[in-house]
């Protein structure tokens, strides 16, 4: 994913996310992790 896409996509799920509850906070972050390969410390 190009940085300018990633900036796209960021721009689209920052509104679903703040207006999100906490269960769909979870799966948006879930699904930008897929997304960008990206695999935070538990």
């Amino acid at each position: 994913m190009t940085t300018e896409v990633k900036r796209i996509y960021l721009l689209k799920i920052r509104l679903r996310y703040y207006k999100a509850n906490k269960k769909q906070k979870t799966l948006i972050l879930d699904e930008f992790c897929q997304l960008n390969d990206y695999f935070p410390s538990i």
